[in-house]
């Protein structure tokens, strides 16, 4: 990562993002942490097809998304990062354990983030998971572990 704070903004976002789905950050700790890391107008895209998935706009559609989230999960912890730099875009692909708060089933799933950064902030973010069919069993509590 570039020695402009940029990594260290990332790996901010990351680390309350865990905290806060873990219940280990309160609403408003997580509403500072994550308006350090975004722009005002920051747009984040997760799949539809997942319960918390569609695009989430400014920094309040990303404090309504970490809400979501954590309705979803109750904890997420995020491993064997690697980033790769093109510019202002950064690509940072990871595995994801998560496990979700209806059916207390964990999983792992690789991501891959799409970062845009403007002024050293997250300007948008694109999030691909490798099984988005795997995420939503998971979370189904109708389905069998």
């Amino acid at each position: 990562m570039p020695d402009d704070g940029q990594g260290s903004r990332l790996d901010a976002f990351y680390a309350a993002e865990a905290a806060y789905l873990a219940g280990g950050m309160d609403d408003a700790a997580a509403r500072e942490a994550f308006r350090n890391c975004f722009t005002p107008d920051v747009v984040v895209r997760e799949p539809e097809s997942l319960p918390y998935g569609g695009e989430w706009h400014g920094r309040e559609g990303v404090e309504r998304l970490m809400h979501r989230l954590r309705e979803v999960f109750d904890e997420a912890d995020f491993s064997d990062r690697r980033t790769f730099e093109c510019g202002d875009t950064v690509f940072m692909a990871m595995r994801s354990r998560i496990r979700s708060r209806a059916t207390g089933r964990t999983m792992m799933n690789s991501v891959l983030h799409r970062i845009e950064l403007r002024d050293g902030l997250i300007a948008s973010m694109e999030i691909f998971h490798w099984d988005p069919a795997a995420i939503r069993e998971l979370c189904d509590p109708d389905r069998d572990s």
